[in-house]
């Protein structure tokens, strides 16, 4: 509980942070190392997971295409922003340290993931509170509220559920790989749902990030799942 609520805070926290100091493109593009951040530190937290020139190469591709399908010729990184970059950094930091320090934690069920997103939510509101002053919940419209809960409820909440199960049960090095799928998901979306131009540099994208995740799935791993070390 206190790992996962802490890294749900912790994360949130530095991202949103990170979109007040430097461009949203720019600190997003940052964070998005996380899933890199998982693959390298897989062999430094978790015991029996080496890492292979096959992880490093799935991960580097697989970075190469995030950067190519969020980016038209518009990233330019300004010493400004710097603060902005580094709390992006330190968002990709956390959620991939709390990936893999998850498989060192004993397996729970899923709910629990999802249960404590709510100490979670309470926790950034009373933060947001006490650095902002009183919290605008008047001028919300009641439409956004049903989106807010719908949100919450669905995507948000379906997604760290599935994510645990798979970091729970899965390999670490292969789902860092497979995260950078993504961006080009989202994009994808974008082009169907709103009629987005898909281009030859959306195509190059996806090739490297299917490549990378590809790569990352052949490489051999054992069939057991090691018993880790519990952390102290």
């Amino acid at each position: 509980w206190l790992v996962t609520i802490t890294a749900l805070l912790l994360y949130h926290l530095l991202l949103f942070t990170s979109f007040r100091h430097a461009p949203v493109l720019e600190a997003n593009l940052i964070n998005y190392l996380w899933p890199l951040c998982i693959i390298l530190f897989t062999p430094l937290l978790l015991p029996g997971h080496p890492l292979s020139l096959h992880h490093l190469l799935a991960g580097a591709l697989g970075l190469a295409g995030s950067v190519l399908v969020m980016v038209d010729g518009h990233l330019q990184l300004q010493q400004a922003h710097l603060p902005g970059y580094l709390l992006a950094l330190g968002a990709a930091i956390v959620w991939g340290a709390y990936s893999v320090l998850s498989r060192r934690l004993p397996p729970a069920p899923a709910v629990v993931t999802a249960a404590a997103c709510l100490p979670a939510g309470l926790l950034a509101l009373l933060l947001a509170w006490m650095l902002e002053g009183p919290l605008p919940f008047a001028r919300i419209p009641q439409g956004d509220w049903l989106l807010i809960a719908g949100l919450a409820l669905g995507p948000m909440g379906a997604a760290f559920v599935t994510w645990y199960l798979a970091l729970r049960d899965g390999d670490p090095r292969r789902i860092g790989a497979l995260a950078y799928l993504t961006p080009l998901l989202s994009t994808l979306l974008l082009v169907w749902l709103n009629g987005e131009q898909l281009t030859p540099r959306h195509l190059l994208a996806g090739a490297l990030i299917m490549g990378g995740a590809l790569l990352g799935l052949l490489v051999k791993t054992p069939k057991t799942r090691p018993v880790a070390e519990p952390l102290s």
